[in-house]
């Protein structure tokens, strides 16, 4: 039986998130024996076996990442003229600039439907927002799209989005981020959704 670390004492677990998180920033990955001596410098060897199996259970459970270069398809194209092609909505300018420029020419909305555009604010590096299609509807809080340059120079097909706003109106919003196969941490901020005719 596999042991579980949400069954051990607070200090156990963040020492096995403190020695998982350093062989996961040093790029190097941790064996069963440099967890347990990274788990021996945080003073947690008082019982050998319960900081080993813990440590194996701890590093299991967290993400891999893989260079995004292992998914979607290659591409040169941003966000903007990949969401113009598929969508057939036919806006110009950068993508957060598309939400005030579909006003009276395209329908807005603050719930998907398929073929619409999510429209994402400028947020942080991302400084021009995104544009994302949306191929599915999985639940009132989740969609499926397809996008551009969310990793670089790559097409991604199906990706899920979460809606994490309090009035479940899109306002902010999770997004897949597969090189490490798990829903992304930041939250960004959206505008909406443009609506084909």
């Amino acid at each position: 039986m596999r042991p579980r670390l949400d069954n051990a004492p607070p200090m156990i677990k963040r020492g096995v998130k403190r020695a998982c998180g350093a062989a996961v920033a040093s790029g190097r990955l941790a064996g069963a024996m440099g967890v347990a001596m990274a788990l021996g410098r945080f003073g947690f060897f008082y019982l050998p076996g319960l900081a080993l199996g813990l440590a194996l259970a701890g590093c299991a459970s967290g993400p891999r990442l893989e260079s995004p270069s292992h998914f979607g398809t290659a591409t040169h194209l941003s966000c903007v003229p990949y969401a113009r092609a598929v969508s057939g909505v036919q806006l110009d300018g950068n993508a957060y600039e598309w939400w005030r420029e579909a006003d009276g020419i395209y329908p807005r909305a603050h719930q998907p439907v398929p073929g619409a555009v999510l429209v994402f604010k400028p947020h942080g590096a991302m400084d021009v927002g995104h544009l994302a299609v949306v191929t599915a509807i999985e639940s009132p809080r989740e969609v499926l799209v397809t996008q551009s340059n969310w990793l670089p120079h790559r097409i991604e097909y199906d990706q899920p989005v979460v809606d994490v706003s309090r009035g479940n109106n899109w306002s902010l919003v999770r997004v897949w981020y597969e090189p490490a196969h798990a829903l992304g941490i930041t939250r960004y901020p959206a505008y909406g959704f443009i609506l084909p005719n």
